[in-house]
């Protein structure tokens, strides 16, 4: 079997920054950093998690700020960042920008991150004072350090956030390091499982998606549910609190031979790391484009993703020994929300 192997940026790319090294002349230096992320998705902030630790494990005496908007169902999932400080704010009103830079001007920050691309907001982020800033907005134009993205399109979306580290003479990261999962969350699971033993295991299926057109068919989740129920599997169908009832089509679809844990329990829908619990126990997962499988990878549960529109390349899982399925027509991926084939991808 080929697994799933995410594009990265050829080495050479940065190979004049990790013979400079900056990083080291830095620690010294920079006591205070603070990194502008803006308004993360579940997907957006579990990929995130390398970034975070590579840079912690570069800079270990610095205190580092996570500024940004976290949605309150993510908060307990955002404290498993290696971040010291969460500071509230909300990019979509410029206004909030100026307000910063006042409320910064003397926080003393050693170093600025910008991991945005869009001029405003990387102005406006630039007038809070600090000794060095890194970022790729505007051809680098707010950056003390200057560099090329050739291709970028073309890599991983991770990759890209990642080179803001390479800049800097970073080069050894861990792709996929695994979430130490709080015990509550997974003491919480194996309750909830032990009520329905199974011999071989259990085996998650995540139908749901953030939008419809990135979603498979519902009667092939059955037929494939199905399939592995005859192998001696227990389907788990895995969701958040809003897709409750696409889940419970689905079961119905295969019988109820399977299990829907936010229905038995709406706390698998409070939050996302009750439902990781139960990913954590499971023998694999199988899904759409969603968040829930870049969850899966990050406690180490290997998966089957299902690409149609949207592209795997860029937002595909990270970690090992993971598949992607994907059809490469000519037209895929379009990443449109409507399509005149009738979503045959």
């Amino acid at each position: 079997m080929k697994y799933y192997k995410f594009e990265d940026y050829p080495r050479q790319n940065f190979a004049q920054f990790y013979q400079r090294k900056d990083y080291l002349k830095l620690q010294k230096k920079v006591k205070k950093i603070l990194v502008l992320v803006g308004r993360p998705g579940l997907g957006d902030l579990i990929i995130s998690i390398p970034f975070f630790t590579t840079l912690k494990d570069n800079f270990p005496g610095a205190k580092i700020s996570y500024l940004g908007e976290i949605k309150a169902p993510l908060k307990n999932l955002f404290s498993l960042l290696p971040v010291d400080e969460y500071l509230y704010f909300d990019s979509t009103k410029k206004i909030n920008f100026l307000f910063l830079a006042g409320k910064f001007r003397k926080a003393n920050f050693d170093l600025l991150i910008d991991t945005q691309r869009y001029f405003v907001p990387s102005f406006l982020f630039s007038l809070i004072p600090a000794k060095y800033r890194l970022g790729y907005s505007s051809k680098c134009l707010f950056s003390n350090w200057k560099f090329a993205e050739p291709e970028r399109k073309k890599v991983h979306d991770f990759c890209q956030t990642l080179a803001l580290l390479r800049v800097l003479g970073i080069e050894k990261c861990n792709f996929s390091p695994e979430i130490e999962l709080p015990e509550k969350y997974l003491s919480f699971a194996r309750k909830y499982l032990e009520k329905f033993p199974s011999q071989k295991g259990y085996f998650a299926l995540i139908p749901g998606a953030g939008q419809s057109f990135k979603r498979w068919d519902l009667e092939k989740f059955a037929c494939l549910g199905g399939e592995l129920s005859k192998r001696g599997y227990l389907i788990v169908l895995i969701g958040g609190k809003n897709e409750k009832p696409l889940l419970e089509e689905l079961s119905k679809k295969m019988n109820g031979n399977c299990l829907v844990p936010l229905s038995d329990q709406e706390i698998f829908g409070t939050e996302p790391l009750y439902s990781t619990g139960i990913l954590k126990l499971c023998h694999g997962a199988i899904g759409n484009d969603c968040g829930g499988i870049h969850l899966s990878t990050f406690v180490g549960t290997p998966v089957v993703a299902l690409y149609g529109p949207t592209n795997p390349v860029k937002f595909g899982p990270l970690g090992e020994k993971n598949v992607v399925l994907f059809k490469n027509y000519p037209c895929s991926p379009c990443e449109k929300k409507h399509c005149r084939y009738d979503c045959k991808c």
